[in-house]
């Protein structure tokens, strides 16, 4: 298990005729140890001959209640994993959960700090840039967390960009998706997606592609809640998938 993959959740992010939608699930999980970690701590005690036979004994009891616990577990159902950065541009976050709190309000300190200094609202791609450079900074430590960057420049052009934990920029002017269902959000998007489709369009499209990839994952699900930027304004809608 990727430590990525503990707590679950999935992101993606769609463009259309000047605007731009991010959905995501709601749903907050956690793993407990699999059957084989706590077999292979079993058999690694075996071979340490300083243990005594009772410190055996109790190793051994500890492995069979993890054996029996091992699975996943719902903590809540109302998490959110996107985070309106400005009018225009939001941030999507997967990965561990803690690691995402700590990103956010760093990143909510660094753009007052850039408002204050520069006077205005900074802007999708460099906005980019800097979620970039702060993950790279922690290159040997990192954030265990990938983000998604969204939004529409000045020209009203949509911009998406996805990057791993170390900050590699991946962008595509169509469709980006990380988190736990990105492979069946891969799938999902290059059938239903088209070029220039209008607000409606995007929320139908981007919707049912949450819903199919969340439906064959069990570690994300539980609703999903989409935002629509465009020049207009903001518009945000929850929908609703399996929970179970």
């Amino acid at each position: 298990m990727s430590i990525l993959e503990y707590n679950g959740g999935t992101v993606v992010a769609m463009s259309g005729d000047g605007c731009v939608a991010i959905a995501s699930d709601t749903r907050l999980g956690q793993q407990y140890v699999s059957s084989a970690s706590c077999l292979e701590l079993f058999c690694h005690s075996l071979l340490r001959r300083s243990q005594s036979s009772m410190s055996r004994l109790c190793l051994l009891i500890g492995c069979l209640f993890l054996f029996f616990l091992a699975a996943q577990q719902t903590i809540a159902m109302d998490v959110p994993r996107m985070f309106k950065m400005h009018d225009r541009l939001f941030l999507g976050l997967t990965g561990l959960y803690t690691d995402t709190q700590t990103l956010y309000n760093l990143f909510k300190f660094k753009l007052s700090m850039y408002k204050m200094r520069e006077g205005r609202e900074i802007s999708p791609e460099t906005f980019a840039n800097l979620v970039s450079s702060t993950l790279y900074e922690k290159r040997f430590g990192p954030y265990f967390t990938e983000p998604i960057v969204v939004g529409l420049d000045k020209d009203n052009k949509p911009y998406l960009c996805a990057m791993d934990l170390l900050g590699a920029l991946a962008c595509d002017p169509n469709f980006v998706t990380l988190g736990t269902s990105t492979e069946m959000l891969l799938g999902a998007c290059e059938t239903f997606y088209r070029e220039n489709m209008n607000e409606a369009q995007l929320f139908e499209v981007i919707s049912q592609t949450l819903m199919m990839a969340t439906d064959r994952d069990c570690l994300s699900g539980w609703g999903g809640v989409v935002h629509i930027i465009s020049k207009e304004g903001i518009t945000t809608k929850t929908i609703k998938t399996r929970q179970d």
